[in-house]
């Protein structure tokens, strides 16, 4: 969990500021702004008050204390607060979310009332801007869904499908802005790449010297991935960026002609004719309009800074003209430079100055570690392995210390060598001492389809001939001693259609059989298609037959034919799967797994499960229509499960397609017994789900940021501590730090704001959907 630093900050910031170089102190950044700028002379005149003003010695914010109080997570109403800040026009408004005294923060006005917007913008420090942020993260704990939805799926459109659709609970409903207070933080840095020319003499952690040495004894310790003598990534294109920082583009609207920043919160623009409950992309803007900003920038109190707040009060000042929104929301600007986040509060920080990264989660290159991570490669038979094409490449980088002879990629477009290009390769292997490191030479290079023939009969027999041959020829050079790699790019899509043949061909067995050997004994996750399901099972036929000397091929088990999809539910954890209706409804399938507990998210499967010996949690009561809460179902649905896994068993979690009602119950479950944080369960379900998107629906993405605050500041009682305690398992999750570059933060410990996350699922999406 993130630790606050709730000790009163140095009693003179003299000390920081006298370490700046004169070229990067902030007076002499600013002076080097344009003439023109109308903010320029005010900045100025600011940055010479900015010691004395930006920590009073009488004004302190309330104590954290009394941030939050500890409401039951069943008990959404408990968020609602009466204490208001003096004179604001909500001051007998209950409202929900951040609640903190405006009026204990200076107003601008107070030092220049002649700038834009003094009056309504706020300056605030480095530890008053810790102390909101915390104040943020517990708050989220007590926000029911129902408070900001449907509000957030943007149904104050006029004129949409949408606005149409959420208004039919309610008729002529305007869903006006709720009651609620939200956090957005935005960076008034441009895109320029780190500082260039800091030197190490304002290094933070134990290199900081003594230009700092008035806080470096408390300063928070720093990984050791991310200073910038030790980051392998390389700078960031932007730094000095807080946890949660969004540019100003992603949530102010810009002139289309001149590119310039306007007084407007963004409003996306949506289809008129279809409803999106993944609205992802358009919650910065809508999110914005019900938050408090916090603008900040590298060098502090500055012009880029004021000229940001001051279109942020313009964008406020609109919104509330245009929705009338309950509450009065306030510009708050961090007066101090970006290096006291550096050097006071380094868990706040995503990336430092230099442009490195200190708890900055990339969610693409993190679902593609989760990836590589679940995929790596493992022997599946007697010297033949399947992996990732990674695990290829980085075999091959251990120039005369590589453990494969051989190295088979599986695409859609390759082809089965020859019979005499085969024999060729064999003698170059044979001719190879197998032990002797001094005549290391590299592995061979060869191919096989991933995929059967687009039609024709003719065609799959061709295939299937060529892959008897292959099976054979690739079981021959592994009895030799030599191993074999088998990969593809994800490392299970690709290598399954010849996986699941070798075990055919290679132990005679039903394909089934061959199903069950890879998934419970090789313990390898993979995924075929319908088509490929039927070449497999033509394969069989074949393989039954192709020696009369052997006995022939026992026939399929029956759950291959009831329904099967070609796929296994995807196990998430050892013991935990999640999938579809169709699995769920294939009893046969669930007993060869060994599943002994199913719980259904909204989709029910009648008794058959009663009669089959299987314990099942009908959870009806939660529909995927944007509308219906799923918090109120998670304590006893993580109860259900937690007491599967204590007897030994296995759980099924489903709803009907698999990616939204019971992936979330299976994200929330993974926080809880793992303790990791929401962002590496939420891309640890997604990578594991395989080749089918996980997409809960912008109200469990809530229910999930809220289930996150809950477990990091909330007692939640003995039966979802039973759960959380109960995370020190062999599940390869809980305690891995098998792979030095996949570190999982732990619950509470990189904590986002909902614009923020929303924002990152959204890129993430983008890769993958048009």
């Amino acid at each position: 969990m993130i630790m606050f630093n709730q000790s009163s900050p140095p009693s003179s910031l003299a000390h920081a500021n006298a370490a700046i170089p004169s070229h990067l102190h902030p007076v002499a950044l600013r002076s080097t702004a344009k003439a023109s700028s109308p903010l320029t002379t005010a900045a100025s005149q600011l940055a010479e008050a900015q010691l004395r003003v930006c920590v009073p010695p009488t004004r302190r914010s309330p104590s954290i204390t009394s941030a939050a109080s500890s409401p039951s997570p069943s008990s959404p109403s408990s968020s609602a607060s009466s204490s208001r800040s003096p004179g604001s026009s909500d001051a007998h408004q209950s409202i929900y979310g951040l609640n903190i005294d405006h009026s204990a923060y200076r107003p601008l006005s107070a030092l220049h009332p002649t700038a834009p917007h003094a009056e309504s913008i706020r300056l605030i420090t480095c530890a008053e801007y810790a102390d909101i942020y915390e104040r943020y993260l517990r708050s989220a704990a007590a926000v029911d869904e129902k408070t900001v939805f449907p509000y957030l799926h943007c149904p104050d459109r006029p004129g949409t499908a949408q606005a149409s659709y959420f208004s039919q609970s309610k008729p002529a409903a305007r869903h006006p802005p709720p009651a609620y207070r939200g956090l957005t933080v935005l960076t008034a840095d441009p895109v320029l790449g780190p500082r260039p020319s800091r030197t190490r003499s304002r290094s933070l952690g134990s290199a900081s010297t003594a230009s700092a040495s008035t806080s470096s004894s408390s300063a928070p310790p720093l990984s050791a991935t991310s200073s910038p003598a030790t980051s392998v990534d390389g700078p960031e294109p932007r730094a000095s960026l807080l946890t949660s920082a969004l540019a100003p583009e992603q949530v102010l609207e810009r002139d289309p002609a001149s590119g310039a920043l306007l007084g407007r919160f963004v409003r996306k623009p949506m289809p008129s004719s279809t409803v999106n409950l993944r609205l992802f992309g358009h919650q910065p803007g809508q999110y914005a309009g019900l938050s408090d900003v916090v603008v900040y920038a590298e060098a502090g109190l500055s012009a880029p800074v004021l000229e940001l707040a001051a279109l942020v009060v313009e964008a406020q000042a609109e919104f509330k003209k245009r929705a009338a929104p309950k509450l009065e929301y306030h510009v708050l600007v961090v007066c101090e430079e970006f290096e006291v986040f550096e050097r006071e509060h380094g868990a706040l920080v995503a990336v430092d100055g230099w442009g490195f990264k200190r708890s900055k989660v990339d969610f693409f290159e993190r679902e593609r570690l989760e990836m590589e991570s679940l995929t790596r490669a493992s022997e599946i038979e007697e010297n033949v392995w399947f992996g990732n094409t990674a695990d290829a490449m980085r075999d091959q980088e251990q120039a005369g210390h590589g453990r494969f002879s051989v190295m088979i990629e599986a695409h859609d477009s390759a082809r089965i060598p020859s019979e005499s290009e085969l024999e060729s390769v064999v003698c170059n292997l044979l001719a190879r001492p197998r032990k002797a490191p001094s005549s290391y030479r590299p592995p061979v290079h060869l191919e096989v389809p991933s995929t059967g023939p687009a039609a024709g009969q003719s065609s799959m027999d061709l295939l299937v001939r060529s892959l008897q041959e292959f099976c054979g020829w690739v079981s021959r050079i592994a009895g030799s001693g030599h191993k074999i790699l088998v990969h593809c790019h994800d490392g299970y899509t690709e290598t399954s259609l010849f996986g699941l043949a070798y075990l055919i061909h290679r132990r005679r067995c039903p394909l089934s059989a061959a199903y069950l050997h890879l998934q419970l004994h090789a313990n390898r996750s993979f995924f075929l298609y319908p088509s490929d399901l039927t070449l497999l099972r033509y394969f069989e036929r074949r393989c039954s037959y192709a020696d009369p000397s052997l006995p022939a091929i026992t026939r399929s088990a029956r759950w291959l034919e009831d329904g099967f999809e070609g796929h296994f539910p995807s196990r998430i954890l050892p013991f935990l799967y999640l999938g579809n209706l169709a699995h769920a409804s294939n009893l046969g399938m669930l007993r060869a797994l060994g599943i002994t507990a199913v719980v259904s998210m909204g989709e029910s499967v009648g008794g058959a499960l009663a009669g089959a010996g299987i314990a099942h949690l009908d959870v009806r009561a939660v529909a995927d229509d944007g509308l219906d809460r799923i918090s109120a179902h998670l304590p006893s649905t993580l109860a259900f499960i937690e007491r599967a896994r204590v007897n030994g068993g296995k759980v099924l979690v489903h709803c009907r397609v698999g990616v939204s009602r019971s992936a979330t119950v299976v994200i929330a479950y993974v926080m809880a017994h793992c303790n990791v944080d929401l962002a590496a369960a939420y891309l640890l379900v997604r990578s594991r789900r395989l080749n089918i998107l996980i997409q809960p629906n912008l109200v469990f993405m809530w229910a999930l940021r809220r289930w996150e605050a809950q477990l990091a500041f909330i007692n939640l009682g003995p039966t979802l501590e039973a759960v959380m305690h109960g995370g020190q398992c062999n599940c390869g999750v809980c305690g891995d730090e098998a792979d030095g570059r996949l570190v999982r933060r732990r619950v509470g410990g990189g904590a986002w704001s909902w614009s923020a996350l929303a924002n990152e699922i959204s890129l993430l999406n983008q890769r993958y959907l048009c």
